[in-house]
């Protein structure tokens, strides 16, 4: 009887083991399908291991970031909220989660923004407490700091201190805090320090084209159409293959009242993504004006 028991031990111990290699494997393709953008074909394989085990956090996290690409906002929020509480200590679930509100905030009426804005900053704020190396966490609180109104818990020098605690961990990306929140609060010299010391290190890197994207807009709000101009013109050299670099210099020379040069850039930023929302309203926009 005593090896009958532990022969039956041993077979489900067997069992269990396969089973787990395989939800396993299966979890690493999920992951290979969404890197390459079969999303679908993920999101199906993903449904799949959870329906074999709904206790699955790293499963339901993945299923996320899938329906995130899909632009699924409410289910990507489900699934996370599920990986979250499977796993309350994972820094980058809950990060995860709060982008998901946030993506979601951005497509709803103010009532709903205002009901979602405590979560995306709670989330935010707890990946922050429980691991402070967590880059995207700490710029996504930062970023809620600076864009929320008061009422809904923004707050600029907590943006700041964000900024501050970022220099440390990715330079470049507290500084760019740092020189958002000083123009939030109308400190536009500090504001233009930031922006120099950026481009000064960082300005022929590709990686950190986006500054000059920031800095453009910042002179555009000056006035200083040449500059931003310029700047923009920087960021299509560095980014050629991105929509957003010509649609940038489009809004350039709109606002500097050079309107056919600007719909040249929106034709081309829909060249390379003919679905950039922007570039097709601004050319609809110019078309009307110029008839």
């Amino acid at each position: 009887m005593k090896k009958t028991f532990l022969y039956l031990l041993a077979v489900l111990f067997v069992f269990g083991s396969a089973s787990y290699l395989v939800a396993q494997d299966n979890l690493e393709k999920a992951k290979q399908l969404a890197k390459d953008k079969k999303f679908e074909e993920a999101q199906n394989l993903l449904e799949k291991i959870i329906d074999e085990n709904d206790k699955n956090a790293e499963a339901h996290y993945v299923l996320g970031r899938v329906y995130m690409a899909l632009k699924e906002f409410e289910d990507a929020s489900d699934s996370f909220e599920e990986a979250v509480e499977l796993e309350k200590d994972n820094s980058e679930y809950h990060f995860r989660l709060g982008s998901a509100y946030g993506a979601d905030a951005r497509e709803s009426n103010i009532i709903s923004q205002a009901i979602l804005a405590p979560k995306i900053k709670t989330q935010f704020e707890i990946a922050v407490t429980l691991d402070g190396n967590n880059i995207g966490a700490r710029i996504g609180v930062a970023q809620f700091y600076l864009q929320a109104p008061g009422f809904m818990g923004g707050d600029v020098d907590k943006a700041l201190e964000q900024g501050e605690a970022l220099l440390t961990l990715d330079e470049p990306q507290g500084r760019m805090i740092l020189a958002q929140a000083y123009q939030s609060k109308e400190q536009m010299d500090l504001a233009e320090e930031q922006y120099r010391l950026l481009l000064d290190k960082y300005g022929n890197d590709k990686k950190y084209a986006g500054i000059y994207n920031a800095y453009g807009y910042r002179l555009l709000s000056q006035e200083k159409y040449d500059e931003a101009i310029a700047a923009f013109e920087k960021q299509v050299e560095l980014l050629p293959e991105r929509a957003n670099s010509y649609d940038s210099l489009g809004d350039g020379y709109r606002k500097a009242g050079k309107l056919k040069l600007a719909m040249e850039q929106y034709k081309k930023a829909l060249e390379i993504d003919p679905e950039f929302e922007s570039s097709k309203d601004n050319l609809e926009e110019l078309e009307d004006e110029l008839k």
